[in-house]
């Protein structure tokens, strides 16, 4: 038997399949992650078969094996937990509520399947609920689909939780003394903490086939990271007053002089975190590395450098040609103010062009 064409089922359903006297046209029914803002990303879980061990180049074969082993025998127990939960506090009597967004069939298939993995592992549950946020699909930048909670209606009647973030340029400071740095990187790092059960009604959401609820701290909603910081500070106080760790929402980064105290400094903080039964994706986790990249800065011998994406995105900056690129550059730019000595004499220029009823001439004096 002979066929004109072979369509494999994954091609149709990338998007909206039409077949006409042109052959077959299938339209890309996604968003890019660019055209949304403040959604709730939440990603299909995939768990790799291999862990690809990332650890420093120059670490003795001795140390190598101790995290190999310590990463192998990694098992989340949960034989503890803390008193932090999500309590959600409404400004308004009004309820929030949304229709399900509309979804091509391969969208709803996207979203089925991630529904069902959540009610599989206690995330969700149905409920019923006067509050309702839409159920919406992404693309990132590399292509892979995701399904997201839109709660910025919700999240405007909100009261904020005021739990600080760490800031990041305390963090800088107190990693200039260490030699050795290790990362351990949180799986669905939110879905650790749980949801009051008075508050998950308005963490509800509607898709094609129904309501539901989380029993966990959703992505997307405002007082999401305050919450989870929380919880992280509590579970690490003991080793982050004793400056051993460093907690910044999913991204523990572990501090160390050397090799041998940094495997030490390893192996308990992932005691720690299986009895607080922390899933670790350990394929993005760092070990013993003398060089690292933390939150948009690179740390090495006790020096703090700019990140080298930052640097190539200034050098790749097309020259400004109106107020809108102008506030955009010095946005960029201004992430490397301690690095640059004299930067706001340098930038004024720029800044003057800023200022209002000044007409805009971009300039040798702009250009230096």
């Amino acid at each position: 038997m002979s066929y004109d064409v072979i369509v494999v089922m994954n091609v149709l359903m990338q998007g909206e399949t039409v077949i006409n006297e042109n052959g077959i046209v299938i339209k890309e029914t996604f968003q890019r992650i660019e055209e949304v803002d403040s959604l709730s990303v939440l990603p299909i879980d995939v768990t790799p078969n291999e862990v690809e061990l990332n650890i420093g180049p120059d670490v003795p074969n001795i140390f190598k094996d101790k995290v190999q082993e310590s990463i192998l025998n990694y098992v989340p127990h949960k034989t503890k937990t803390t008193n932090v939960e999500l309590n959600i506090l409404i400004k308004s009597n009004e309820p929030i509520s949304h229709q399900p967004r509309r979804l091509q069939f391969s969208g709803k298939k996207i979203v089925q399947t991630q529904v069902a993995e959540w009610l599989k592992q206690g995330v969700v549950e149905p409920c019923f609920s006067e509050y309702s946020s839409p159920v919406v699909i992404v693309r990132k930048k590399d292509g892979t689909p995701r399904v997201c909670i839109d709660y910025r209606k919700l999240n405007k009647v909100v009261v904020k939780d005021r739990f600080p973030l760490p800031l990041i340029e305390d963090i800088l400071d107190r990693l200039q003394g260490s030699r050795v740095f290790s990362t351990i990187d949180l799986k669905n790092a939110f879905f650790h903490v749980d949801a009051n059960k008075d508050s998950r009604k308005y963490t509800s959401f509607v898709n094609h086939e129904g309501q539901y609820q989380f029993l966990k701290v959703p992505f997307g909603l405002c007082n999401s990271p305050a919450v989870f910081q929380r919880y992280i500070n509590t579970i690490f106080r003991p080793l982050i007053t004793d400056g051993i760790v460093l907690p910044y929402l999913d991204d523990i980064l572990i501090l160390s002089s050397s090799f041998e105290e940094g495997i030490e400094r390893v192996e308990r903080v992932l005691s720690i975190a299986s009895e607080y039964g922390l899933e670790i994706n350990f394929n993005k986790s760092h070990f013993l590395k003398k060089r690292i990249e933390f939150l948009r800065h690179v740390v090495e011998d006790g020096k703090i450098f700019p990140s080298t994406l930052k640097t190539k995105a200034v050098l790749n900056f097309s020259e400004p040609a109106n107020l809108k690129q102008i506030h955009s550059f010095l946005g960029l730019t201004g992430y490397f103010r301690k690095f640059i000595p004299k930067y706001s004499t340098i930038a004024r220029p720029l800044s003057h062009l800023l200022k209002k009823d000044r007409k805009f001439k971009f300039g040798e004096e702009e250009r230096i």
